[in-house]
């Protein structure tokens, strides 16, 4: 009995040395809980966490078979969206060269020629 109430003791003297915020148990109880000297009931607050979101992750579709969009880079001011089979087909060149020169998107949103047939690729290019 002497051995069990000498550790309990210490445990306690440790306790209130830390200056616990949570609480501290000794003997399966809460003994104390903020500074010294200060002893609190055990509250039975349930943690919660917030849950975590992420912002979607827009990803461009795959290349459009048979269509080379570099060979429309490089050449000025040349291309109109009526020059493109379809807005996937303008959006591929408008990716290809976000600074834009044809003048592909001209509301500046980054995405190409938006009147323009199917199929489409909606996902938003960076400008430059």
């Amino acid at each position: 009995m002497v051995e069990r109430r000498s550790h309990t003791r210490r445990a306690l003297g440790l306790c209130a040395l830390a200056y616990v915020v949570a609480g501290c148990t000794v003997a399966g109880e809460t003994v104390a809980t903020g500074a010294p000297g200060r002893e609190r009931a055990p509250t039975t607050a349930p943690v919660t966490t917030a849950p975590v979101t992420t912002a979607p992750v827009a990803i461009a579709p795959a290349p459009l078979a048979g269509f080379d969009p570099t060979r429309y880079i490089g050449q000025g001011d040349r291309y109109n969206c009526s020059d493109f089979a379809s807005q996937a087909q303008a959006q591929a060149v408008l990716r290809a060269d976000p600074r834009d020169p044809n003048r592909l998107d001209a509301d500046r949103d980054g995405i190409a020629c938006e009147s323009n047939r199917a199929p489409f690729d909606r996902v938003p290019v960076p400008r430059l």
